[in-house]
């Protein structure tokens, strides 16, 4: 099932930092920029993928990590793991478009960390 999910990803952490370019967000398989998402989104910087395992490696440094999101009649399910940890299940399945809060980390060691997200490739609506 060729479950979309939408965005790939507005990252935001509560303590830390995040650079937005190659060495710190790396996207593999096929992300597509949001340049015409319902609602729209600051600069057109979210991104979405409609590839099962589609992948995006967020390294951070901090405490904690909240990544943003569209939820829209498109979305799927997504899991999100940080430093190997077991992944998190998220669904962006709602039946309006709108921008949320898709994912927050519980408190982590301040420091150097990697957050994963996949597209799971799994319809939700």
């Amino acid at each position: 099932m060729g479950g979309r999910i939408n965005p790939a990803l507005a990252v935001f952490e509560q303590t830390g930092s995040i650079e937005d370019d190659s060495r710190q967000i790396n996207y593999v398989n096929v992300w597509t920029t949001c340049g015409g998402c319902t609602p729209p989104t600051e600069n057109s910087s979210y991104r979405y993928s409609v590839k099962a395992g589609a992948t995006v490696g967020i390294r951070f440094i901090g405490a904690q990590i909240d990544i943003y999101g569209i939820r829209s009649p498109q979305g799927g399910i997504i899991t999100v793991g940080i430093d190997g940890q077991t992944p998190y299940a998220v669904n962006t399945f709602a039946s309006s478009p709108n921008k949320a809060l898709l994912y927050h980390s519980s408190a982590l060691s301040d420091g150097p960390h990697i957050a994963f997200v996949v597209n799971v490739g799994r319809s939700a609506g």
